[in-house]
């Protein structure tokens, strides 16, 4: 049986743990070379023993982290078929005592780093047959969670950019999609 991520090249934020990194190793057991990005380089350091992975370290919340993500996979592995904008923290407290500057931070990682993913990926999708841009976004994005208008918030933004970022990107054959955090692993097929 043959993957369909055999020979591809996927990029992966947050790729240090959790969903990222679960992420990183299903696709490199699939065949495909990976980027795994993450801001906690400690935390990266398992991808040294794994052929197949480079990781890159930085905060994706500037696009100089976001085109060094790139940039990585055209210099180790060729081009870039794929990316996952899966890096996100959460931010929960009532919306009258919780400090504006964690509000700011959620949106930030959350919402702004997607879209600067987007920007630095596109024109390498553009280069390949099949470019997919994957989103993790949250059932707390489609409904409410006590205490969780932050995050609730940051997951609805990122859910209607994915759908809105995919009408834009249809005619050029690159998928954009959003799966809930739990939503297994997001590469797959794409």
């Amino acid at each position: 049986m043959t993957s369909s991520n055999a020979g591809r090249v996927y990029a992966v934020t947050g790729g240090a743990s959790g969903i990222g990194r679960a992420t990183v190793e299903r696709l490199v057991a699939d065949g495909a070379s990976v980027i795994a990005a993450d801001l906690n380089a400690e935390a990266l350091a398992w991808t040294k023993s794994v052929d197949g992975v480079v990781a890159v370290v930085g905060d994706v919340t500037t696009e100089d982290a976001n085109d060094a993500i790139v940039a990585a996979a055209e210099e180790h592995f060729g081009a870039l078929h794929g990316i996952f904008l899966n890096a996100g923290i959460p931010g929960f407290g009532l919306v009258d005592r919780l400090p504006m500057s964690v509000y700011d931070k959620v949106m930030d990682v959350n919402v702004r780093a997607v879209v600067l993913g987007i920007r630095a990926a596109l024109p390498a999708l553009r280069k390949v047959d099949q470019g997919a841009i994957v989103v993790t976004g949250s059932t707390s994005g489609l409904a409410a969670d006590p205490g969780g208008w932050t995050y609730n918030a940051s997951k609805a933004a990122v859910i209607n950019l994915a759908k809105s970022v995919a009408l834009d990107l249809a005619h050029e054959g690159i998928r954009v999609n959003s799966i809930p955090k739990d939503g297994g692993n997001a590469m797959s097929g794409a």
